[in-house]
């Protein structure tokens, strides 16, 4: 019922060696990166930044993940591969922005 728990205990999982969840966490992690590559392709995005699971996901198969990210950019669009990140503030990245959000439609009130 919970799939986030569910998730994060295939990952501890998968960061201990164990066949089948790593085996798991790399076909999501091709997956990532192919999708990854198609927001870039589509919106020619100058980093690409992950957070919350995916952001450890990249931690534990970052190889898979950067592999499949490489392998689907177009690359008449520009040279080098934008850089894929783990998001800098983490979980606290989507609050920190929608407070933003709200910090600029507020600004003519202020």
């Amino acid at each position: 019922a919970d799939g986030v728990g569910h998730a994060e205990r295939v990952l501890d999982a998968a960061a201990a060696g164990e066949r089948r969840p790593l085996a798991a966490a790399r076909a999501v992690g091709v997956a990532l990166g192919r999708g990854g590559a198609g927001l870039v392709n589509a919106v020619d995005a100058d980093v690409v930044t992950l957070g919350g699971l995916a952001a450890r996901l990249l931690r534990i198969v970052g190889e898979d993940v950067h592999d499949a990210f490489a392998d689907g950019l177009v690359r008449y669009r520009r040279r080098a591969a934008p850089p894929l990140l783990p998001a800098a503030l983490g979980d606290d990245g989507p609050l920190a922005g929608a407070a933003e959000q709200v910090w600029i439609r507020s600004w003519p009130l202020l």
